[in-house]
């Protein structure tokens, strides 16, 4: 693997990193700025409202952190998964997710106030569901990869990434029709849940660029190289 693509693995780690702590790092400094704003009850989405004073501010957020995580996905491209099937359906529900969740969120915030709902709110919703449903199906993805790879581990925690994410949306979208409390709580547990995979992903990806040239190179050098990865250890 050549410097480039090493240069382009790296890169491509720090934009996922920027992106999955940088979410929680924005969203909790704009709430200082939102008086009255309730972290364990308000969604992150409420800060880029018609009515929130840092709305613009959020919905730039929300187009970095969707061009961030696009770049993280073209970059494993570039690197990783050239023929490989399930590499190509993970680097696409990554984008999915950057494009759903930041674009989405930037570029048609859900501005209704009071029981005014339009096109945009709607829009944001929609795209929203298409973020979330590409995120929840991206330990799926890594699953399937680790499994052929022989990567015990990591296929073990790709499948209890699942089980819990799918746990944790269903108790979140019980708090978003209100019959449990916490709303803006468990929408931020199950966003953690997901992003601690993903970092966990680039790093892999990154650490295997580096040490073997590609995931997919060599079965033989995977097996027996990967483990010595203090994540896998």
């Amino acid at each position: 693997m050549s410097n480039s693509h090493k240069s382009i693995a790296t890169f491509s780690f720090i934009c996922c990193l920027s992106a999955c702590v940088g979410d929680f790092v924005v969203t909790f400094l704009l709430g200082l700025f939102y008086p009255g704003y309730d972290f364990t009850s308000q969604t992150e989405s409420s800060l880029g409202t018609a009515n929130s004073p840092v709305a613009n501010y959020m919905n730039l957020w929300g187009v970095l952190f969707g061009l961030l995580l696009i770049i993280f996905g073209l970059g494993i491209r570039e690197t990783e998964f050239k023929k490989e099937k399930w590499g190509v359906i993970l680097l696409w529900l990554i984008i999915l997710y950057g494009f759903g969740e930041g674009f989405g969120s930037g570029l048609f915030p859900n501005n209704h106030i009071g029981n005014d709902h339009t096109i945009v709110p709607n829009t944001h919703n929609v795209f929203g569901a298409i973020g979330g449903f590409a995120l929840v199906l991206i330990p799926l993805a890594g699953s399937k990869i680790f499994a052929k790879k022989k990567c015990h581990k990591l296929n073990k925690y790709s499948k209890f990434v699942l089980i819990i994410g799918i746990v944790l949306i269903f108790i979140y979208l019980l708090s978003r029709i209100g019959i449990i409390p916490y709303k803006g709580l468990w929408q931020r547990v199950f966003i953690l849940h997901y992003h601690i995979y993903l970092i966990v992903l680039g790093v892999v990806f990154m650490n295997s660029v580096k040490k073997s040239g590609s995931l997919f190179s060599n079965r033989k050098t995977i097996t027996t190289n990967l483990p010595t990865n203090p994540l896998m250890r």
